[in-house]
């Protein structure tokens, strides 16, 4: 495990190969052990969606997000609000709208859309936190998201559960990758 100068730390089971987590460290959580080498320490670290809910759901530059976005833009939205390296996005979230193509190649959460003015608290003009925003997704599509080797998942416990077997797509930065068989 590493951090870089920005407080991001990554975590492989060896030199540089095969990231199996990404996220920041707690500087008060540090501890080193003053024993002969080699020097073991403990490191507390978050993945970074708790820091959500002190990030409003707003672009970079503080302008609202206006008009329709798909739930795939919305959630790529919320994640880019870190500021950290991105990761690849997993989704396996199967239901489907009567208007919506169906199948393993084809994600509800980028054939569904939702107005941006959804995420404006009741005052019309406050924005929701991205945790909020994130959250409300994930509830409605009864969802969750875990990260794993590196990689955010959204997928549906009930589907894994029926199926054993997941069709993930997959995104960085909110463009569509390729699919895993």
């Amino acid at each position: 495990a590493y951090a870089n100068a920005s407080g991001v730390c990554y975590a492989s089971p060896g030199e540089f190969e095969d990231l199996i987590w990404q996220g920041f460290i707690i500087p008060d959580g540090c501890q080193e052990s003053f024993t002969f080498p080699p020097y073991v320490i403990s490191v507390n670290a978050v993945d970074g969606l708790g820091l959500l809910k002190n990030l409003s759901y707003v672009q970079n530059s503080g302008d609202f997000y206006l008009g329709k976005q798909s739930f795939i833009d919305v959630i790529n939205a919320c994640l880019i609000r870190l500021n950290s390296p991105s990761l690849i996005l997993n989704t396996c979230v199967n239901i489907y709208d009567v208007t919506m193509t169906e199948g393993d190649t084809y994600d509800p959460l980028a054939q569904g859309f939702v107005n941006a003015e959804r995420y404006l608290k009741d005052d019309q003009f406050t924005p929701m936190n991205c945790e909020e925003v994130l959250r409300s997704i994930l509830e409605e599509w009864t969802a969750v998201m875990t990260q794993s080797g590196g990689q955010w998942y959204i997928y549906r416990p009930t589907e894994l559960a029926l199926t054993g077997n997941l069709a993930f797509r997959s995104y960085l930065d909110g463009q569509r990758l390729y699919d895993q068989p």
